[in-house]
């Protein structure tokens, strides 16, 4: 990461009515730090593992579509955040990945299913 992104002053997170219907909000950003303004006792008993409220992260964003350079914004909460696998990088691809044929017996399948007439 360049000087320039980390002596900027990060912007604030600010959610937009529309922001995540399609996908030309959508940046390439670099996760710097995760943040929670939660008292422990608090995040040991939430229910909301996957996308707690008291979470939020300050991501680097290329700005793709803009010349403006990286922009530092802090505060992003993980629903804003989506990760895409690069093509042909996750594992079914893989030419050393275990692989084995999954026997089911014939009498779990049933007869008008089997094509052995």
């Amino acid at each position: 990461m360049d000087s320039a992104v980390e002596s900027e002053t990060p912007k604030s997170w600010r959610f937009t009515s529309g922001l995540f219907d399609d996908a030309t909000n959508i940046d390439v950003c670099e996760v710097i730090k995760r943040s929670t303004n939660a008292d422990p006792e608090a995040i040991a008993n939430e229910r909301d593992s996957y996308s707690p409220p008291h979470v939020t992260y300050t991501v680097v964003a290329q700005r793709g579509h803009s010349r403006l350079g990286p922009l530092t914004v802090s505060g992003v909460p993980r629903a804003a955040i989506v990760f895409f696998d690069h093509m042909y990088a996750n594992d079914q691809y893989n030419r050393k990945a275990f692989r084995h044929e999954i026997a089911i017996p014939n009498d779990m399948v049933p007869e008008a299913w089997r094509d052995l007439k």
